[in-house]
């Protein structure tokens, strides 16, 4: 998981850029200034960018200002940059990801025990995300799972 320190203050009065064709030039430019830069150029808008064939509305489209869309982008994922093209790529590429699919069992984990986890929590969440990485492993199984734990099956009266 990728932490972002909060914006700096006033941020949200930066004035929208009056020029650049595609969305894409419009954030790059939104987003250049000294304060911006370390997380939007790095971090934030190269996501952003996979999804550039979906306008504001969620419709897809191929074309921006009579220009190609370009979804293609370096995203961090495991700590690396990833080049990903298109949405789909993005997902599949955190499908495999290491640190995406211990973070998707730490938040079952969590959800299912209604509570943050626990040092015992935690290591129920690494095994689930051995398993997570293991082809075939399913949802059901993941839920399965979870009600096999000691954590699940006794609970401390409150």
């Amino acid at each position: 998981m990728t932490t972002i320190a909060p914006p700096p203050p006033g941020v949200e009065g930066t004035p929208l850029p009056t020029t650049g064709t595609t969305n894409r030039e419009r954030v790059d430019q939104q987003t250049a200034g000294a304060e911006c830069v370390s997380c939007h150029h790095s971090v934030i808008n190269p996501t952003g960018y996979t999804l550039e064939n979906y306008d504001a509305l969620g419709a897809y489209q191929a074309n921006e200002a009579g220009m190609p869309v370009n979804s293609q982008a370096d995203v961090m994922i495991d700590g690396k940059a990833v080049s990903v093209s298109g949405p789909t790529d993005l997902m599949n590429k955190i499908a495999v990801s290491a640190q995406a699919q211990s973070c998707y069992a730490k938040k079952w984990v969590e959800s299912a025990y209604q509570r943050v986890l626990t040092p015992q929590d935690a290591c129920t969440a690494q095994g689930l995300a051995t398993k997570i990485a293991q082809d075939g492993y399913t949802v059901l199984s993941l839920v399965a799972d979870l009600t096999q734990s000691q954590s699940f099956r006794y609970r401390a009266k409150g």
